[in-house]
């Protein structure tokens, strides 16, 4: 059979047991979510949905028949970041909310609400390490529970304390390319995955062999001596100019490229004073976001 055949019978199939039902019944809920499994909505009634569109369709139907569906709570928080549903606002953290109150199963709800900070879930009140550990006790195969776990200091999951480098561990022994757990392990100081003893530098090249974009462990990179990646060598200095490439606004990394001398970055060739004056301008600027945090709530 060939692609294109394929992807014929996927639209006809999509059509017919999607598409056809919505059209037919506006109100069939689980038509609304499958739609958004497909990716990028639909076309139904003659109306174009977006995947968020579909979510809160499926939403507003649910707020009327008070239907047990945590799981769209869930996705419209992730996946949308939350919006308007029979009138009322609901931020990614409501999402979640409502989700756990539906469904205290749902470990990604857990997961992702420990990333806003935790809330109260059926009148208990959790942080955002309770959440992580809720999320490891449903699931201790959920990697990037325990990564975000380690990101706030470890904890305690099935009875055992885990330290922030043993939760890093835990999460590379079920998932070898997760960038950021290398990264994050790195800054314990390197550990044992798979039996293989690695140093911070070994952790902070692994992250940069898995995703050469990840400007964090560039910086990391810099500050352990530089290394090899992907069979070049890199200077301190060019970790830190990749990591400006990347990411020019990470404070850091000019004020340690002013350290070496300076250098240049997109075309502009800058001082040590030129490097320090911008690390001072970006700390200045409320808007500048922390670099080198674990983006919290991945799915």
């Amino acid at each position: 059979m060939t692609s294109s055949t394929t992807a014929i019978r996927v639209l006809l199939a999509a059509y017919l047991c999607i598409i056809l039902p919505l059209a037919l019944n506006p109100k069939d809920i689980l038509a609304w979510y499958n739609l958004v499994t497909l990716g990028g909505g639909g076309t139904v009634g003659g109306l174009q949905y977006s995947d968020k569109d579909c979510d809160m369709m499926a939403l507003e139907v649910l707020s009327s028949y008070l239907t047990q569906y945590g799981v769209a709570w869930y996705n419209f928080g992730s996946k949308c970041g939350g919006g308007t549903v029979g009138g009322v606002q609901y931020s990614a953290k409501d999402c979640y909310l409502k989700a756990l109150e539906l469904d205290p199963k749902l470990t990604n709800a857990w997961s992702n609400l420990g990333s806003t900070g935790g809330g109260t879930v059926g009148g208990v009140q959790y942080s955002n390490k309770d959440c992580y550990m809720k999320a490891l006790e449903l699931d201790s195969k959920f990697a990037v529970a325990w990564s975000n776990l380690g990101a706030i200091g470890g904890g305690i999951v099935g009875g055992f304390q885990y330290s922030d480098k043993d939760c890093y561990m835990k999460a590379l022994e079920l998932d070898p390319k997760f960038t950021y757990a290398w990264s994050f392990l790195g800054s314990t100081g390197g550990g044992t995955v798979g039996g293989v003893q690695y140093s911070d530098k070994d952790c902070y090249m692994k992250a940069l062999e898995l995703d050469p974009k990840f400007a964090v462990a560039w910086y990391n990179l810099g500050t352990v001596g530089g290394g090899t990646v992907r069979g070049f060598q890199y200077s301190v200095k060019d970790c830190y100019l990749k990591a400006l490439e990347l990411d020019p606004k990470f404070t850091n990394a000019w004020s340690n490229l002013g350290a070496t001398g300076g250098g240049t970055v997109g075309g502009v060739k800058y001082s040590a004073k030129d490097c320090y004056r911008k690390a001072l301008r970006l700390l200045q600027d409320p808007e500048t976001p922390p670099r080198g945090l674990w983006p919290f709530g991945r799915d």
